[in-house]
């Protein structure tokens, strides 16, 4: 008795450790990777939304991972339920081998189905309804066992494989596979009667499939891929977790006639299974796409510019750099919304035209949203709102949810362009936000503005204002004199700016040149900004008809001639790039001559 009481409270205290584990590494490793989930789907408190989740395959299952996720957006309470579900598979899983090998000393049983899906964890890719029908399953599969009797366990068995394909689809075939694995190795004469649930089980399927077009593929009607987005498949280590299961059944059904073991050979046991789960969770971790550094940057860099923390944008990327165009995308909008583009542009890595805009012709969801952050940040509201469309349709498709970040976008954009028409479609949008516990009291704010009669705030209300320049000044390449008609305001100068930068950065100085010529001096452009400034001086050098038309302070003037006679004199040297990166990296003229 004492014995069972000690290995009690060690198990106790090995899954609080384990649990404590999990939750420390999710929220260093992953923090921002559960806001990135939360930010994609909705929970709504909606009697119409609860019966469409429960007419579905896996439709419990789908209605709890919803209803957490809403909560990811909180510090902690993410890995907290990571942890938590994770540790629920392993508990099951020991009372799984203890309930048909008492004497077994297997930890590496019951801790493999942990480390096969950890790293799953982080899949963005991946849904919470699979390890919540995970935990379902193994729970079928224990109370299956403490069932008594031949035609009992035949009843039971068939209920719980119809009432499992409902609440958490193909789990099911999980629990099937293990009870028949269980059957036929302890009483294989009898196991027949497995194939009933088996046949239940594939008729539900062929129901939801070709009869009430609840699933697309066979894939989806019997296979874990139903937990996966659409149209992606997992990786293959991705089902391991999934056939584990039978094969722990199946191992403890050999290990349960085993006897009382020595002391010490038992830890030694212990030792070298917990070395072996070790290993397994390095494989399943290893060269995940969705585990990289610059995934898990994108994803803190994706979570500040959702919540317009653009100072710690912008430390971020000066502080560990950007290796990719869509974080260097991120950073620009930082710099447009604190009015810096024009002057900070290149005191930032900036890697050619594409770090300043993205074509979105090839309908990719992923910068939908980001893109959308940049048209706003720039007063153009008809591409914020087309964007934010396409991304909010796409949810709708693939996660079966509204976007919550793009439904803000186009509650901002509708009532800006106001009218009749303008504030009803708002309204609607508002309404789907207000059933939310997340986003209510932000969507009921919103309510306010859908009349003409409340003020809008200032931001809405430059937004409408600058409506009438959008269209003038991405038609003044063709037509100059447009500039005449234009309404100069915060986010006209912001416009010029984004399109000076996006010369410069394609280095055309020409084109660059046709527009500082027509701004400058205007109330858009009063002064020029810094880079602007270090980039004329280039033009100067190859149109000497400029030299002196433009007000450039007499220190930049001096840097400009320094830095031309240092990269005169060193110019053979292999190392010049480097060498002048320490003085002049955050100037246009080390962009222009160094970056190809």
């Amino acid at each position: 008795m004492k014995n069972t009481n000690l290995e009690k409270y060690i198990v106790g205290i090995f899954w609080a450790v384990l649990w404590c584990a999990i939750v420390l590494y999710m929220q260093v490793k992953h923090a921002f990777h559960f806001p990135y989930i939360e930010q994609s789907q909705m929970f709504l408190f909606d009697g119409a939304y609860l019966s469409d989740k429960l007419c579905q395959v896996a439709g419990v299952a789908t209605i709890i991972e919803k209803f957490f996720t809403q909560f990811f957006y909180l510090s902690y309470i993410g890995p907290i339920f990571v942890a938590t579900a994770l540790l629920c598979v392993g508990v099951l899983s020991r009372s799984i081998i203890k309930r048909i090998a008492p004497n077994a000393n297997a930890p590496i049983l019951w801790l493999t189905p942990i480390a096969l899906q950890i790293a799953t964890m982080v899949d963005y890719d991946y849904q919470y309804s699979g390890i919540i029908s995970y935990i379902m399953a193994a729970a079928a599969i224990r109370i299956y066992l403490q069932i008594e009797g031949h035609t009992t366990k035949v009843i039971i068995s068939s209920l719980l494989a119809l009432l499992l394909y409902w609440a958490a689809g193909p789990a099911a075939v999980m629990f099937i596979a293990s009870i028949a694995v269980y059957e036929l190795l302890t009483t294989p004469r009898k196991a027949y009667f497995t194939l009933l649930p088996m046949a239940l089980v594939a008729i539900a399927g062929w129901i939801a499939i070709y009869y009430v077009h609840l699933l697309g593929e066979v894939r989806y009607a019997f296979t874990p891929d139903l937990y996966y987005k659409p149209m992606l498949r997992p990786d293959t280590e991705f089902y391991f977790a999934w056939v584990a299961m039978p094969i722990i059944c199946a191992i403890s059904v050999l290990l349960r006639h085993r006897g009382n073991i020595a002391p010490m050979r038992k830890y030694a046991e212990v030792a070298v299974q917990l070395l072996l789960v070790a290993m397994v969770v390095n494989f399943s971790c290893k060269d995940k796409e969705y585990m990289h550094p610059s995934v898990t940057k994108f994803k803190e860099l994706d979570y500040y510019l959702r919540n317009e923390q653009w100072d710690d944008v912008l430390q971020l990327c000066k502080q560990q750099g950007v290796d990719n165009t869509l974080h260097i995308l991120i950073q620009n909008i930082a710099l447009i919304q604190t009015d810096a583009l024009g002057d900070k542009a290149f005191a930032y890595t900036q890697l050619g035209l594409e770090g300043i805009t993205m074509d979105w012709s090839d309908n990719n969801p992923l910068i939908f949203s980001i893109l959308s952050d940049l048209h706003f940040a720039l007063g153009n509201t008809s591409i914020a709102q087309e964007v934010a469309f396409k991304k909010n349709s796409e949810s709708i498709a693939v996660n079966h949810s509204y976007n919550p970040r793009m439904l803000k976008r186009l509650v901002q954009t509708n009532i800006i362009y106001g009218g009749e028409s303008g504030y009803d479609i708002a309204e609607k949008y508002i309404a789907i936000l207000e059933k939310s516990l997340r986003y209510r009291e932000w969507a009921t704010e919103q309510r306010a503005y859908l009349d003409d009669k409340t003020p809008l705030p200032a931001m809405m209300q430059e937004q409408r204002q600058n409506m009438h320049n959008i269209d003038l000044t991405y038609r003044m390449a063709e037509n100059f004199d447009l500039l005449y008609d234009i309404n100069h305001c915060n986010l006209s100068r912001r416009t010029f700016e984004h399109q000076c930068v996006g010369y410069l950065l394609n280095m055309d100085l020409e084109s660059f040149h046709q527009i500082v010529s027509r701004v400058y001096g205007t109330a858009t452009m009063p002064k020029l900004p810094q880079a602007f400034a270090e980039a004329l001086l280039i033009y100067s050098t190859q149109n000497k008809s400029i030299q002196g038309k433009y007000t450039i302070d007499e220190t930049t003037h001096k840097r400009f001639l320094e830095f031309q006679n240092f990269a005169a004199k060193n110019y053979n040297n292999r190392n010049l790039a480097s060498i002048m990166r320490k003085s002049y990296g955050e100037t246009y003229w080390y962009y222009y001559m160094f970056t190809k």
